[in-house]
């Protein structure tokens, strides 16, 4: 696959991947969506790619199914596109006339896209300093569409500022039949406030009050969030800048402090280690407690990470000490590790899961995601450093270590009496627990 950057599940068994390029194009500012089906990755469709910004961390960066997609076939896609009548620019621009990040909904035929079926719901989500675009798309429930925005690297940082769509988690409930294609839930935090108006749509509503969209705020990029089905709670992964990763519980009308915080220190001084001043409950500032977070390293910005989300384990596929357990990795470090919720204490604590990743890590390419299958296994998203080489690898538990696989070699293969032969067991290798589900798949 081709630099893809999301994936998700269709309830017919089919994949659908957000990918780049077109059938005749790797071009950085075409996106498509990806079909595999029955064991195939299907080819990319000749009837249909999106046109988009696809420079930084922009282009094609979350997908999601229809809770009724067995009837209409709906997904949503979320996409940064270039502001109509400014070319094919899709350079940092001023606020006015640059790119900026899109929801829409689609209608899926057998391989790909249905040409012309695309319905923009919600636009001009900031873009326009080219990275920290979020961009998680997931339903819970209810029927609602939640979706992750980051702060667009804006030197007017947005994620305060409620009359922005910007560093937020927006909730908005899809409906094809009203005009915008979606209506706001009753109990949103804002949607009665004075003044509270649609930021999403085309154009935006006048006025400069809160935006009915926002369910939290005051992310700086969470770049990927999930839901736990069991009781619709929302867990968003921060990335942070040069000191910490936040993983959030999300509340409704929560504020999680940035740019005013990050971790537990004040986000502009990125504090060092001991300098920490945030205690149990509330911030001194009333700014939502991460349920937990880490540091970069022992030393202020000697190290980089990168908080990649996310799955809220409810499969069976693992054993029981694995249920509730929430999963997560690092972009930048290639590990995948887990949350364990303790009730009495009302607190978390960090264990190992996946280790010893170091080749799924190359120059700017690691893990970028991590999902609950619909077989109860996990599975993780992958960029290689190869952009053509993407995949998806599924991890499978073991009940115990599974036999290696042993190969002999001998040099040479044949000879007379008192040849002298060379064998070698170098081809011999001990299988781990990751299995590759789709070859060049992400």
């Amino acid at each position: 696959m081709l630099s893809p950057r999301a994936f998700a599940f269709a309830p017919d068994g089919r994949v659908f991947i957000a990918e780049r390029g077109s059938a005749t194009s790797t071009d950085i500012n075409l996106a498509n969506v990806r079909v595999y089906k029955d064991g195939a990755l299907l080819p990319r469709s000749t009837t249909h790619a999106f046109d988009v910004c696809g420079d930084g961390e922009r282009g094609f960066l979350g997908i999601a199914i229809d809770p009724n997609f067995s009837t209409n076939n709906y997904i949503y896609v979320y996409y940064t596109r270039q502001r109509d009548g400014n070319g094919s620019a899709c350079d940092s621009k001023p606020e006015t006339d640059g790119p900026y990040n899109r929801v829409s909904r689609v209608t899926m035929g057998l391989d790909g896209v249905i040409v012309g079926s695309e319905v923009v719901l919600l636009d001009f989500i900031t873009a326009e300093g080219g990275i920290h675009n979020a961009g998680d798309l997931h339903f819970d429930r209810q029927g609602n569409l939640l979706i992750s925005t980051g702060n667009g690297n804006m030197n007017d940082n947005p994620s305060q500022n409620l009359a922005d769509l910007g560093g937020k988690i927006l909730r908005i409930r899809p409906d094809a039949q009203v005009a915008r294609g979606y209506t706001i839930p009753a109990d949103n935090p804002y949607a009665s406030s004075s003044g509270a108006r649609f930021c999403g749509t085309t154009p935006p509503q006048s006025g400069n009050g809160p935006c009915k969209e926002v369910y939290a705020s005051g992310f700086r990029n969470p770049f990927r969030f999930t839901v736990n089905n069991d009781d619709d709670t929302i867990y968003a992964f921060d990335v942070g800048g040069g000191a910490w990763e936040e993983i959030n519980k999300v509340v409704k009308g929560g504020d999680y402090g940035h740019p005013q915080r990050e971790g537990l220190c004040d986000g502009a001084a990125y504090c060092l280690p001991g300098e920490e001043y945030f205690g149990v409950g509330l911030s001194p500032q009333g700014y939502q407690e991460p349920i937990y977070t880490y540091k970069h390293t022992e030393y202020h910005n000697a190290s980089d990470a990168a908080v990649i989300g996310g799955a809220f384990y409810a499969g069976s596929a693992y054993p029981a000490q694995y249920h509730g357990n929430l999963f997560f990795a690092d972009y930048a470090r290639a590990w995948i590790k887990r949350l364990i919720y303790d009730a009495a204490s009302d607190s978390w604590s960090r264990a190992d899961f996946a280790t010893g990743l170091d080749t799924l890590r190359g120059t700017g390419n690691s893990i970028i995601g991590v999902q609950s299958g619909p077989d109860g296994n996990l599975y993780i998203l992958h960029l290689s450093d190869d952009e053509a080489d993407g995949r998806v690898y599924r991890l499978r538990y073991t009940l115990a270590n599974r036999p290696p696989t042993a190969q002999i070699a001998a040099d040479p293969i044949d000879g007379v009496l008192d040849t002298e032969f060379t064998f070698s067991a170098s081809g011999s290798s001990d299988l781990t627990t990751i299995a590759g589900l789709i070859s060049g798949i992400l």
